[in-house]
């Protein structure tokens, strides 16, 4: 990793995305792409949910390496 990767990471943080679903009215649902949605939300909550895991069990200092 290049130091420009690292000063671009450290600093970074995304903001929380929000999902917004609309429903059109279809004979036959899409499995592929209801299938993706909810890959994608299993995705980010199991990404938030190791954030949350690992702010709580690093005690505070030991991050910033």
């Amino acid at each position: 990793m290049s130091k420009s990767d690292k000063k671009r990471r450290r600093g970074a943080s995304r903001p929380e995305r929000r999902v917004s679903v609309r429903g059109v009215p279809r004979e036959v649902p899409d499995a592929k792409k209801l299938s993706q949605a909810l890959i994608a939300l299993a995705v980010a909550q199991a990404e938030k949910d190791a954030q949350t895991t690992h702010e709580r069990t690093t005690p505070r200092g030991e991050n910033s390496k």
